[in-house]
């Protein structure tokens, strides 16, 4: 949901879809690298790295599509 009120959010199509794809992916990456800190995972680094993979692609296309949709629109 953050990643669609930024790209919707903000004037600049550019700086909106940079936005929605940066905030919510760093959040994602940043809370799974703690929780396999906290949970004693021996490589939380290595454990994150499939988060990263997932995230950065899916918001891409999930902020794209919606910044889009809301062009068309308005």
């Amino acid at each position: 949901k953050g990643c669609e009120n930024l790209a919707v959010g903000i004037n600049q199509s550019f700086l909106a879809v940079f936005l929605a794809i940066l905030i919510p992916s760093t959040v994602s990456i940043l809370l799974v690298y703690g929780l396999h800190s906290l949970r004693g995972t021996p490589e939380p680094f290595y454990s994150t790295l499939p988060t990263l993979f997932l995230i950065l692609p899916s918001t891409a296309v999930w902020a794209v599509l919606k910044r889009r949709r809301f062009n068309r629109k308005h």
